[in-house]
């Protein structure tokens, strides 16, 4: 199966009693069979027996093979080659995938669904029991991995992710793998076993339906990792984001004039997220980068939200705050093809409130039949936001009927 490093869950592993030896459950039912059908016809013979018994020997054959393999591929794991940009995962992915495909193809090649969904069943078992836990361990030690534990020199960071960080890829990649594989292995059934009943059809599906219990486990795993990454990120830009915290809102002309020109905040915090971002774009995958600016966002947008109901403001800084939280969601939307304008949206309406001439022309953008933007404040928010005025009259604020 072809690496491919675009997006993508812990549940409890199949456990391997219901199947454990096939050939004798295929057997035994043979054994309990009438000879013959309903018509009158011969249903089976010894060389119906005899095929059963091949298959239970297939089975028991097949799933030692394909356990080693991926015992073995496990085992001779490497890392991403540090020198080769485009390689974000080891190599165990892609061997232990195509090791799985072709075991697949063959158990859909006896032409048995009993035999296929009795290897299905292996293969979501080895995932869990083999495949699973190593990738867990290693993304639960990311905060070992040396771009964390190496810092920025020059504006660059000097450790390639690796060691941890590219089992989060490889959790990433699996997932889509798995849904390749899945979706392959319906296809190629159908035309397959296009004849078979439908009590068949479904007791295949139901064996490749267990395949979701390992993609449910992958994304937890994913969101696990991701959330450890963003957490190793956040103290970086502590000191950007208390520098917020230090810049007043309210101002005389001459203030907003060298806010304008030598702007305090958004450049310097601007400049130290373009290192973290542009570091870990370089060693994770799409779908995992995504992922982690979409909570570095809303993260800061929820920090920035509570420095700002702890200041005060008149118009002009209020524009300015517009100014700002304008440039953040350029910046943020340029670094990303996920929309991040969800987690912005508070922002923005607080700095369109704050910007506000007059009091009541609130009234103009909120409520029914105003053909205006869908409020993330609520009522309560919008009033607490006014307050902040040092120009609004609380009374003109505690006045409004919205």
């Amino acid at each position: 199966m072809a690496a491919a490093h675009t997006q993508r869950t812990t549940s409890q592993p199949t456990q391997q009693s219901d199947h454990i030896e096939p050939n004798r459950e295929i057997n035994a039912e043979v054994e309990t069979q009438s000879p013959w059908g309903p018509d009158g016809l011969l249903v089976t013979s010894e060389l119906n027996r005899r095929v059963q018994e091949l298959l239970g020997e297939y089975i028991v054959a097949e799933r030692a093979f394909v356990a080693e393999s991926v015992k073995k591929a496990i085992r001779l794991d490497q890392q991403p080659d540090p020198d080769d940009p485009d390689t974000l995962t080891s190599t165990m992915v892609d061997d232990v995938f195509w090791i799985l495909s072709k075991c697949c193809r063959r158990s859909l090649s006896t032409a048995d669904v009993k035999a296929a969904g009795a290897i299905l069943m292996d293969i979501q078992d080895l995932l869990m029991t083999k495949y699973y836990p190593v990738l867990q361990k290693r993304v639960n030690q990311i905060k070992k991995d040396p771009y964390f534990t190496s810092r920025p020199v020059n504006g660059q960071h000097t450790g390639k992710g690796g060691v941890y960080l590219c089992y989060l890829n490889n959790a990433d990649v699996s997932m889509d793998y798995l849904t390749k594989l899945q979706t392959e292995l319906e296809q190629e059934f159908d035309s397959t076993f296009e004849h078979v009943e439908d009590s068949s059809k479904q007791l295949f599906k139901a064996s490749l339906g267990t395949f979701q219990d390992v993609s449910g486990s992958l994304q937890r795993l994913l969101q696990a990792g991701q959330e450890s990454v963003l957490q190793l990120v956040l103290p970086q830009l502590a000191s950007h984001l208390q520098s917020f915290a230090g810049i007043s809102y309210d101002l005389t002309e001459e203030e907003y004039a060298e806010m304008e020109l030598h702007d305090p905040f958004v450049r310097p915090f601007v400049a130290g997220l373009d290192v973290e971002t542009k570091g870990l774009k370089s060693c994770l995958t799409r779908n995992n980068y995504d992922e982690v600016i979409q909570l570095l966002v809303h993260t800061i947008a929820q920090r920035l939200e509570a420095m700002i109901f702890q200041k005060r403001f008149n118009q002009l800084g209020g524009l300015q705050l517009d100014k700002d939280v304008r440039s953040l969601v350029t910046y943020f939307s340029s670094i990303t093809e996920k929309s991040v304008r969800q987690h912005l949206a508070r922002l923005s309406q607080l700095a369109s409130l704050l910007s506000l001439e007059k009091v009541n022309e609130v009234l103009e953008y909120w409520g029914q039949g105003t053909g205006a933007m869908a409020w993330k404040l609520s009522k309560t928010d919008v009033k607490k936001a006014l307050l902040l005025r040092v120009d609004f009259r609380p009374e003109a604020v505690s006045q409004l009927r919205l």
